[in-house]
């Protein structure tokens, strides 16, 4: 995010489920026009967090929610839209053609994968950046947003209530080694 300062939150997810549980976590956040955008290689489980973050915004069953690669945009609903597109087979030239200027200015929210390909990100959106590790089962996830924006203030002052924490078993945030790039904890205060 060139010129902005940022926040940035890093987390070790150890399991799939553990990175679909982050896209709830992200999910119960969602408000209209927000837009969160996915970077990463193949297999890193860009969709994973894509069925989370759907499920918990549309109540949509994760069974029912499929990366839209030749779709390239499906549409959930629920209390609010949530529009997701997936841009691995759009050339640079055909996004317009797709129509995802027409969801960005919607009421719902959209999340990306594959944001590499667009041409001007949203400066205040949600930046997911998704890696490998030697582990085949263990991602570093990267979360990015302006500091001053509202991303900032839903990701790193919300507590997860008694159910919440419940209904996960455990804090799916608590490792064994810190996670946070820069001191702070994402959903911790």
């Amino acid at each position: 995010m060139p010129g902005l300062e940022t926040k940035k939150s890093c987390i070790t997810s150890r399991s799939e489920s553990e990175t679909i549980e982050l896209g709830r976590q992200i999910g119960r956040l969602l408000a209209p026009g927000d837009v969160v955008y996915l970077f990463g290689d193949m297999g890193t489980g860009k969709t994973r967090i894509a069925k989370g973050l759907i499920n918990a915004a549309t109540n949509t069953p994760l069974d029912d929610i499929n990366s839209p690669t030749f779709t390239l945009i499906n549409r959930y609903q629920g209390d609010l839209a949530v529009y997701h597109a997936d841009l691995y087979r759009v050339e640079q030239g055909e996004l317009e053609d797709i129509g995802i200027e027409m969801v960005e200015e919607s009421q719902g929210a959209l999340v990306v994968e594959w944001a590499e390909k667009v041409p001007k990100l949203d400066e205040n959106a949600l930046r997911i950046h998704l890696s490998h590790t030697d582990d085949e089962n263990v991602r570093i996830i990267v979360l990015e947003c302006p500091q001053e924006g509202s991303w900032s203030s839903r990701l790193w002052t919300r507590r997860m209530s008694d159910d919440e924490e419940e209904a996960v078993g455990r804090d799916p945030y608590k490792h064994e080694q810190p996670y946070a790039c820069d001191g702070e904890s994402l959903c911790r205060s």
